[in-house]
């Protein structure tokens, strides 16, 4: 899978990167000009429990999935 980007609603930018079979979901929480500022909100074994890490912490549905 490598890395996805997540939109949520209420415009909130995540990603999820998988290895070895665990998926990890970051927080953007600044936009770099180099370097961006993520923060790890936590680690699954499923695509869609990191889904669900992302909706409980932007309290918003996911709008889209790059």
């Amino acid at each position: 899978m490598g890395k996805r980007k997540v939109i949520t609603k209420n415009k909130k930018i995540y990603y999820i990167s998988e290895y070895s079979g665990k998926y990890s979901v970051y927080r953007l929480d600044d936009v770099g000009f180099l370097f961006d500022d993520k923060k790890n909100i936590g680690t699954t074994k499923t695509l869609d429990d990191a889904l669900s890490i992302i909706k409980a912490d932007s309290g918003s549905d996911i709008k889209s999935i790059n």
